[in-house]
């Protein structure tokens, strides 16, 4: 019981907020495909897409069968206009029967990107039809 409660007190830099959590998780546990996909995510939301590119690219490295972080992926190469580089990936989430609401939501976007306001609006019917709670996230884009 001492043992864990030193431990806990030892990590409590870690936890003092989400950047020492984050930073801590890729130090200690490099090999966590989810940290890489954490970070990307921030660098994303920062504006820093050379950095999120990269660590999207190593959390694929890493496992490259979650469908929900390669849908993420996709979603961030076809908002910085590499839909080129996003086609594989939604290629590869179709085959994903466990991820088909985000599969859905990247093929949306892609096709939004390409100016294809017809099949972008099918698939938004579609998949307001077969997932509740789906059309408001599509209704952000009309």
């Amino acid at each position: 019981m001492i043992a864990c409660g030193a431990r806990s007190f030892v990590r409590l830099p870690a936890w003092r907020d989400n950047r020492s959590q984050l930073l801590t998780l890729l130090r200690d546990h490099p090999e966590s495909y989810q940290g890489h996909g954490s970070a990307a995510a921030v660098l994303a939301a920062i504006g820093d897409t050379a950095g999120a590119r990269r660590e999207y690219r190593i959390a694929d490295s890493l496992f490259s069968s979650d469908p929900y972080l390669y849908s993420a992926f996709a979603i961030f190469l076809v908002g910085i206009g590499d839909t080129a580089a996003a086609v594989p990936l939604i290629a590869r989430e179709s085959k994903a029967q466990i991820a088909e609401r985000m599969t859905l939501r990247a093929r949306f976007v892609l096709e939004l990107a390409r100016r294809h306001r017809p099949e972008a609006a099918a698939l938004a019917d579609s998949a307001s039809r077969r997932f509740a709670g789906e059309r408001s996230w599509y209704l952000m884009f009309r």
